[in-house]
């Protein structure tokens, strides 16, 4: 959205498709990598799978169990 003052000069809409993979390897770590186009998910996912192998932990890393959670938000125009 573009505003000049409080007039509303443009207004997009776009659906984003992109996110952030982690990986963990069990006796080594973490690795991490984002992406903006899902084309890019593979590539991401084998890059953060080589980061997690770069170093090792002392003690196993244990995930605690959770829900998966998702969230949408929107913004209804007509109140603001």
């Amino acid at each position: 959205m573009v505003f000049h003052d409080r007039d509303l000069d443009l207004a997009n809409a776009n659906i984003d498709k992109g996110g952030i993979v982690r990986c963990l390897i069990k006796n080594k770590g973490w690795g991490m990598a984002s992406f903006n186009y899902l084309e890019d998910l593979v590539t991401k996912v084998d890059q953060a799978t080589q980061c997690s192998q770069v170093g090792s932990v002392p003690e196993p890393i244990e995930l605690a169990q959770v829900e998966p959670v998702e969230q949408v938000s929107t913004v209804d125009w007509k109140t603001c």
